[in-house]
């Protein structure tokens, strides 16, 4: 009887020690695993670097071809759906081409010349919008302002479970920090988000020493969902070399140039028709915006013409759509840079 009562006063020490239900310990075994193993933690830094190499392609030394499908929703927009192609021989010498409904694109990087050829809709100006451009991003570049992100200290948890996720602030001209997701067992990168984009990586498969992945992800603001399926991948043949080849050099008056904008500067850019009914801005303050402001995201063409806008990420209800039609139909002068037009992205806020 004695023996027994010390079993059990054993039981409640563990207990009480790991903070485990009676159930668990139960459960648990041999003595060790009573026990509570304590997660261990690495610098943010070696995460970070560890993920990338280990399930990313711009960081590995394979030269690739791939070929990545994109499709809306169901029910979605059918000119949403497109065919981007990678040739990559590394980061300074790759091949682009996009194949869409509006925009057909050929690009070949070769260090600082640069080839490109464009064409779009017929009788109107050649635009690359923000959806396509996130795919393209996601397989060149997964995580845009990397520098920002490697300036980070402090530690994350490592463990088979671990997800943690690192944060810098938003830039001036968007509302919303800009954060990465990784996987940091494995390791891998998990997921991208921004106010412009929510790029999430699924799917991982090996090629050329690294987990890739097959299944993109690609929410944009206002709950627009795409998908990306990399439907071919395999190494460079040496007689797909050629294409990497640029073979002439495209002026930056050709070039399809996309600049972010802060609002107050989009602002003066734009040509208000005072007949319209509803105005595009209103503010409480210098740059403040009440509890109810309304952010919508929006891409000019390089004539200044709205052709893309999306909702806040917050707005579930669709209660923005009528200001997102509107949005639509606004006009700004053209954004010149440097003495060439560009196309111009920018947050509106109404309150």
């Amino acid at each position: 009887m004695r023996r027994v009562v010390i079993i059990l006063s054993m039981t409640c020490v563990v207990l009480w020690l790991c903070g485990c239900s009676p159930e668990k310990v139960a459960k648990l075994g041999k003595w060790g695993a009573w026990i509570p193993v304590r997660e261990d933690t690495v610098p943010v830094q070696e995460a970070l670097e560890s993920a990338l190499r280990s399930s990313t392609l711009f960081e590995g030394n394979q030269p690739y071809h791939l070929l990545l499908e994109i499709t809306p929703p169901l029910g979605g927009p059918a000119e949403m759906r497109a065919e981007v192609e990678i040739y990559w021989l590394n980061q300074r010498t790759y091949r682009t081409v996009i194949r869409s409904a509006r925009l057909n694109q050929t690009r070949i990087v070769n260090g600082g010349v640069v080839e490109e050829h464009d064409s779009g809709e017929k009788g109107a100006a050649v635009f690359y919008p923000r959806w396509l451009e996130n795919f393209v991003d996601a397989l060149l570049e997964p995580v845009p302002d990397l520098e920002r992100f490697r300036k980070l200290t402090g530690r994350v948890p490592v463990g088979a479970q671990a997800r943690p996720c690192l944060t810098v602030a938003a830039e001036d001209s968007t509302p919303m920090d800009a954060q990465i997701c990784l996987q940091v067992g494995e390791p891998r990168l998990g997921s991208f988000q921004d106010f412009r984009r929510y790029i999430a990586f699924d799917n991982f498969a090996p090629f050329g020493g690294v987990q890739v992945p097959r299944r993109v992800i690609n929410e944009l603001p206002g709950h627009v969902l795409l998908e990306g399926r990399v439907v071919a991948l395999e190494p460079l043949q040496p007689g797909d070399y050629g294409l990497v080849k640029a073979t002439q050099y495209t002026g930056p008056e050709e070039k399809i140039v996309t600049v972010l904008v802060p609002e107050e500067s989009a602002l003066a850019q734009l040509e208000w028709n005072r007949r319209q009914a509803w105005p595009p801005v209103r503010k409480t303050g210098a740059g403040a915006a009440s509890e109810t402001a309304v952010h919508l995201y929006v891409r000019t063409d390089r004539t200044g013409q709205v052709r893309e806008a999306y909702t806040d990420p917050g707005d579930h209800y669709g209660l923005q759509n009528g200001a997102l039609r509107q949005a639509l139909q606004l006009k700004f002068k053209p954004l010149v840079v440097d003495g060439q037009a560009r196309q111009m992205e920018t947050v509106l806020t109404l309150q």
